[in-house]
């Protein structure tokens, strides 16, 4: 109890405390920026939607089967 300090009323939690949530904080924020250079850098938006778009047009009549299935499903739910 000796580590924690008051200030009008408000708790101050011990310097170790602090310092665990900062350097969390940090390394989140770090973590979060690293991410987002190495998914800039490997071209990750176009990769996926490239992706997306091959999957597509190997499946023309997807929304077909999209539909069908859908209401296929419905009518055995009832």
């Amino acid at each position: 109890m000796a580590d924690i300090f008051y200030d009008k009323g408000k708790v101050i939690p011990p310097v170790k405390i602090m310092q665990e949530s900062l350097d969390y904080s940090l390394q989140n924020k770090l973590e979060k920026m690293i991410t987002a250079e190495i998914l800039e850098q490997n071209h990750y938006t176009e990769r996926v939607a490239e992706a997306l778009r091959q999957v597509k047009q190997n499946c023309p009549d997807c929304d077909t089967h999209l539909e069908e299935s859908v209401q296929r499903n419905l009518k055995r739910s009832r």
